[in-house]
């Protein structure tokens, strides 16, 4: 895959669950080692709610 479709991979955040399902199902990782997956998630989360919260008060206006 290229550098810079790996790039954009990372900000989806199905590459983070995926990392953490695979984690503790495939290898039995616990949360220190997730923590680097996991912490991504709540950001993207905020981010897009963020977004769509603005969004949305603009279509109001």
């Amino acid at each position: 895959m290229p550098s810079w479709l790996q790039l954009v991979t990372d900000l989806a955040p199905s590459r983070s669950f995926l990392n953490c399902a695979r984690g503790i199902m495939m290898k039995g990782n616990g949360f220190d080692e997730l923590s680097s997956e996991i912490w991504p998630l709540p950001l993207l989360i905020l981010v897009i709610f963020l977004a769509t919260v603005l969004r949305f008060q603009r279509r109001l206006d």
